[in-house]
């Protein structure tokens, strides 16, 4: 009964080896460089993350050239973390009715790393949601990561 639609691809990037230019002038942030599946929520806040990492990185490094890849050494893990959990969850939730779906909402249903759901364990929740971009390093444990 319905008389027209519309057609809306979701797209993403895979993670890139660099960005910033090989000039040292100029990188790229937020979707640019890390565009990912809306599944975990986090595109607008990987752009203020970003955001708040270049600021902190011009402000008190020497140069702009090691400011740039200070940034994107501290940037670049988390946000390709966030854009391969984003793709996978593409798959955990969309699943067709039958066995392999009952088994996974039985585990959803659960707190802790046998979820799929990224957010579904309160060590992967705290790491995605209380990021603080300002005082954030680029020594970050992702070991616990699945």
């Amino acid at each position: 009964m319905i008389t027209q639609f519309n057609k809306w691809k979701l797209h993403d990037l895979l993670p890139l080896p660099s960005w910033v230019h090989q000039s040292g002038k100029v990188t790229l942030l937020g979707d640019s460089c890390h565009a990912a599946l809306p599944y975990l929520g986090q595109g607008a806040a990987g752009a203020f993350e970003d955001a708040a990492c270049l600021g902190r990185m011009l402000r008190t490094s020497p140069s702009i050239l090691t400011a740039l890849y200070s940034f994107q050494q501290i940037r670049k893990p988390r946000s390709t973390v966030i854009q391969v959990k984003s793709r996978m969850h593409q798959e955990i939730l969309h699943v067709e009715d039958g066995a392999f779906q009952v088994e996974r909402d039985q585990k959803m249903a659960k707190d802790g790393e046998e979820n799929p759901l990224f957010w579904g364990s309160l060590e992967r929740r705290k790491w995605l949601f209380d990021y603080d971009a300002e005082v954030a390093s680029n020594i970050e444990n992702l070991s616990f990561i699945v």
